[in-house]
């Protein structure tokens, strides 16, 4: 009898252990794959107001800046005269391909993009960098977001990578995450300080689908040039998150932007001296 449980035993340790590697293999796939294109109905929109409406959605960036999203239609206006309306929403920790399949399940993100937004701010790949995924994540997924909303007829305006310390926010996860970045970092390739590495992502992107006239993007370098004055004056102590100082420089950068493209747009004049 105890020679048959030993003998079970031995059968079936290794196949709980073969199933279990199995299990963990199957949801690092999951986990690092990038996101695929969805399809979805096309929709129409049918512009019942003339004031603009702009979005903003993302990760941490942009849930945070739910507190400062009238200053931009304060500024649009003052830039272009032109009235807009400003809606911010955001999850903290999302990544690119979260944020796009967000887009899908979230219902207040749902009803942003079909209520006639002229104007969409991409607050992502912060913790694509953070996390240590690849490029090729962070660039796949970045194109089924500026996909779907050019299929929904919204202009996208995508916040390129900013200068934030990725050193210091690598130091300040917990042993567990800092363990899982390492794993990520053996996996995927992807150093601490990954920024420019994804940025040049993205810019292949760009070249690589015709974007450039159809994409606005916002560089870090138009208002986030200065790395080391600007962690201090424009960051939080995690060196991760915009200050109050920070969400007024990024916000005017934005403001400008949607100004811009709205007078080259309609041939108008806009004032920009700020």
């Amino acid at each position: 009898m105890k020679s048959d449980i030993i003998i079970t035993k031995k059968i079936w340790l290794p196949l709980v252990g073969i199933l279990l590697l199995i299990y963990i293999i199957i949801l690092s796939i999951n986990y690092y794959s990038a996101a695929k294109q969805e399809s979805h109905q096309k929709y129409k929109q049918h512009k019942t107001s003339d004031t603009l409406k702009v979005a903003i959605i993302g990760d941490s960036w942009a849930e945070r800046h739910y507190y400062h999203q009238c200053s931009i239609d304060h500024l649009i206006k003052e830039f272009s005269g032109k009235a807009s309306k400003t809606v911010s929403f955001g999850i903290s920790g999302l990544t690119s391909k979260e944020v796009y399949n967000e887009l899908y399940r979230n219902t207040e993100i749902k009803q942003l993009m079909e209520d006639d937004t002229d104007y969409c701010v991409i607050m992502a790949g912060v913790n694509d960098t953070n996390q240590k995924m690849s490029t090729h994540y962070y660039k796949e997924s970045m194109k089924c977001i500026i996909n779907y909303l050019l299929e929904k007829g919204i202009i996208p305006i995508i916040i390129e990578i900013p200068d934030y310390n990725t050193e210091k926010a690598f130091t300040n996860h917990k042993i567990h995450r800092k363990i899982l970045r390492y794993v990520s970092m053996a996996i995927t390739g992807t150093p601490i300080n990954c920024k420019q590495q994804f940025r040049n992502a993205f810019d292949e992107l760009l070249n690589e689908n015709g974007y450039k006239d159809k994409v606005c993007v916002i560089r870090y370098k138009s208002w986030n040039k200065d790395y080391k004055n600007d962690l201090k004056r424009l960051y939080l102590n995690d060196g991760m998150h915009l200050n109050e100082k920070g969400y007024e420089v990024l916000d005017s950068m934005i403001a400008k932007t949607i100004s811009h493209h709205y007078a080259l747009k309609h041939n108008l004049s806009y004032n920009i001296q700020k």
